[in-house]
Order: C-alpha cells, then structure tokens, then sequence
C-alpha cells in the first residue's frame, strides 16, 4: 500500500475534510475526532462527487418520539444523493 501526504495535519481540523487529487483519483481525507480517514471521492451509484457531500450523525429510536443522536460528524452523505 502506497503512502501519500497530503497537508500538515493542522491543515485539517477535526471535522473537517480535504480534497486532492492522487494518482489521477480524486480523493477525500477526512479527519473524524483526531483519526484520519481517506475515501475516493466517486458514489459507486452514479459517479457523483461523495466526499462533498454533508457530514452528519446517527439516529435511532427505541420508541417513537424518543430520539438519540450519536456519531455526530461520522456520517457521510452522498452529495448527490443524500
């Protein structure tokens, strides 16, 4: 497995993502609480750009109208497709 860098890490907050172009991919670094996550930035459904889309939580319910929240950030949502 090849290794890349890609910034500094203080480039990319916790939070936050960057996105760079390697080896003719273009691809999505994510820092997720302090761990860094890479991801190709192509929705295997029909080719959109994943990696710009929101970054959001988890939500479940164990009854109705009761509602927790967790992973906040963790989740990434298809730009094209939510």
């Amino acid at each position: 497995m090849a290794k890349h860098v890609v910034a500094p890490v203080k480039e990319i907050a916790p939070g936050e993502r960057k996105i760079v172009e390697l080896e003719g991919r273009s691809i999505g670094v994510f820092n997720v609480n302090g761990e860094f996550y890479a991801l190709r930035n192509r929705c295997p459904h029909q080719g959109g750009p994943t990696c710009e889309g929101k970054l959001t939580g988890f939500v479940t319910a164990d009854v109705p109208g009761e509602y927790t929240y967790s992973r906040k950030g963790e989740i990434l949502r298809c730009a094209w497709h939510g």
